[in-house]
Parts: C-alpha cells; structure tokens; sequence
C-alpha cells in the first residue's frame, strides 16, 4: 500500500506539489497508473517510484494497481483423490496481476475490478490445477505428507499458461494442511496403531503376546459379579491383569423324575384267526416203513 503524501519527506511533498501544477503524476513504488484516452483505456504508466507525464485535455487517470505479489489462504474443499476419497486442502498461495502482461482487450476489463476480483480468478485457476494433480496421488501419502513436495511443483507447473491469459503470474503454494474424511481418519489411526503393536510384538516371546491377547479378550467381556484367578503376570499387561473368569455356582433346581408311561394292553382283533391249513401224510410219519 502506497504512503500517504503526508508522510513523504518535505522536500518529496514539495516536488510533488509543483508536479501537480505540471502535467505529471506521481506513481509510487509496486504500482502502475491506469490511462484513459477519451474515455478508453489507452495502458499504464509506470512503474514506480517516478513522475510520469499525463495530459490534461485528452487523458484522465484511474485509481493505482498494484503490481506486488499478494498472499492469502484458502481452503480447497470436494478435491477427490486417486481413490475417490473427497478431501480439503488448505493452501498458502500467492500471486500477482500485472496489467501491462494480458492483451488490451483483457487488461481494460481486469484494472477496474480491484484486488478482491483477481483472487477469486486466481482461486478458480488454483482449483482447476487441483483437479488435475491431487486425482493422480492417494490418500495415505497425502495423509502423511509425503505427497506435499510433489503437489506444490505440480500446482505450480499447471497454472501459468492460464494465468498468463489474464496477467497474473503464481508467486507460491504451499500446503499447510489436509482434511480426510472422518471414516479414512479412523482407519489410518487403526493402521498406525496395527503397526505399532507389531514393532512391539517383535521385543516379546511368541507365548507372552498368546497370553497378553488371551488377557486382553477376557477384560473386554465386561463380566460383573465374576470371580477371577490370577495365572500369573505378562510383559504386555498390567499386574493387575487376570486370566481367567468363573462364574459364580448355583445349586442345581430340585426337578422330580418323570414319571413312568401308563402300561396300556395292545388292541383285540374283532376278526378270529385263520384255520392252520390240513398237513399231507407222509411216508416218514409211519413207524413201519
């Protein structure tokens, strides 16, 4: 932001006074002075710091731009990875419109719309490039960090050509930091601890982890109103740990023997039976022969 006047030195104030009188404008440092020739816009002036001449009869000048870098942070939300997960990125960014850069016919529509305007052009390109770089990357080693070198070179490699188009030129990006959804966050803790119970394993006897996840299980039943006895310490467990769990004995219920099944005589056929049929004689029923 340029200085006001006021605060110049006496002598500064001075030349800037007498230049007044002149047709000559004072351009600060950073900044261009827009020219309107009849009413169209005819370019800058500048830059500063320096006196530059204006006419009086056929120009008129606008409001200064400034030309330095600006910086400012935004979050980046819906950005998809190569997995499909949705994440939002915080960037630092910075960039710069230089009104002497885009072609005519572009500048006269940019200069008028002031700072606030330009970041959100610069916002959209940013976006754009993000769409293009994050899809190629996953989730973890955007998670980690891992991924950051490589997303801000690529971000920074994706955007001049349109930024070029409209005079604005990428000064810096810089990822501070990423959002995952909470369901990838619990699940990336999950693998991280996963992974530290195995160095850990790695220090201990195979028997020893048996026994601590054997602890482990019994804990977690939350049984109340249990008794427990205690087989002995573990490495991977609290002294106070304990192995297993009896519950406590009921007297068995008083249930009588059942009784046994009534003793009910088989059913009597109305029909009588059958006559045995008449045997042959024979040879061998006579004694005699």
């Amino acid at each position: 932001m340029a200085k006001p006047i006021a605060e110049l030195p006496g002598c500064f104030r001075f030349d800037v006074w007498w230049n007044k009188i002149l047709p000559r404008q004072f351009v600060p440092e950073n900044f261009v002075l827009p020219i309107y020739h009849m009413e169209h816009y005819d370019g800058v002036r500048g830059p500063g710091p320096g006196f530059f001449r204006v006419s009086g009869w056929t120009e008129r000048t606008g409001p200064l731009v400034s030309i330095a870098p600006h910086f400012n942070t935004h979050a980046f939300d819906d950005i998809p990875t190569c997995e499909g997960v949705q994440v939002v990125l915080h960037l630092y960014l910075g960039f710069d419109f230089d009104p002497r850069l885009p072609r005519r016919e572009i500048a006269m529509q940019l200069v008028p719309l002031g700072e606030s305007i330009q970041w959100e052009i610069f916002k959209r390109v940013v976006r754009g490039a993000l769409m293009q770089v994050v899809p190629t990357l996953d989730a973890w080693s955007l998670a980690t960090g891992k991924a950051f070198p490589e997303l801000q070179n690529r971000v920074c490699q994706v955007t001049p050509p349109a930024l070029q188009f409209v005079g604005m030129t990428i000064r810096g990006c810089q990822v501070q930091r990423i959002v995952m959804p909470q369901v990838v966050r619990d699940r990336l803790e999950q693998s991280a601890q996963r992974g530290i119970n195995i160095d850990r394993s790695q220090q201990y006897h195979p028997s020893e982890i048996a026994q601590a996840l054997f602890i482990e299980t019994i804990e977690r039943l939350n049984v109340q109103n249990v008794e427990y006895m205690n087989l002995g310490g573990s490495p991977l467990a609290p002294p106070s740990s304990l192995t297993h769990a009896i519950p406590p004995q009921a007297p068995p219920p008083n249930i009588p023997p059942p009784s046994p099944p009534p003793n009910i005589p088989p059913p009597q056929s109305s029909t009588p039976p059958p006559p045995n049929p008449p045997t042959k004689p024979s040879h061998l029923d006579d004694p005699s022969w």
